[in-house]
């Protein structure tokens, strides 16, 4: 199914739709292990002190909601702080897509593969092996520990990193 389940059922009384919430919150969580790679990400980035983005480009079936790189970044800019590092999840293979973001060498822009994998920049990141159907999961807890956050519309994945940010009580939820 598409979208998330705590938005999916009707109750008839606000009570029992909080109750619901509520047990979804409280015993549904995420694995430890994903917790625990994503927290080597935060170890080097600081926990609140970067600022995240998914932006889907390949596989969304909603093809209205892509935008250029130079657009995006456009519209987030005056958020951003100075030289502020961005954390940015993606499925973009082209490398030069993200290159605005940087700024012309002022601003550290990192993706999954500059932590993880062949290209990892991290001693403490670079050996770790990590499966590959947690990738997504860990992403999403990385995206949630920015200290601002902005997703793709219509995405999922967006939308629980939004869920996530609130129950870590990030700031700019």
């Amino acid at each position: 199914y598409l979208g998330q389940i705590a938005r999916s059922i009707a109750f008839d009384s606000r009570e029992k739709d909080l109750e619901f919430k509520q047990i979804l919150r409280d015993h549904i969580h995420l694995k430890t292990e994903i917790m625990q790679y994503a927290a080597m990400v935060i170890e080097i980035l600081g926990a609140f002190n970067f600022a995240a983005f998914h932006i889907r480009r390949n596989e969304l079936q909603y093809k209205y909601v892509f935008a250029e790189a130079s657009e995006s970044f456009s519209n987030v800019r005056p958020l951003l702080a100075a030289n502020e590092a961005i954390y940015i999840a993606t499925d973009e293979k082209n490398d030069k897509f993200f290159k605005v973001f940087e700024e012309n060498g002022q601003r550290k822009v990192y993706r999954w593969r500059d932590f993880f994998g062949e290209q990892a920049q991290f001693e403490q990141t670079k050996n770790v092996q990590i499966p590959s159907k947690l990738h997504g999961e860990i992403e999403m807890v990385i995206c949630a520990m920015g200290r601002i956050f902005f997703g793709t519309k219509e995405s999922t994945f967006s939308q629980y990193i939004g869920v996530l940010r609130g129950y870590l009580k990030a700031p700019y939820t």
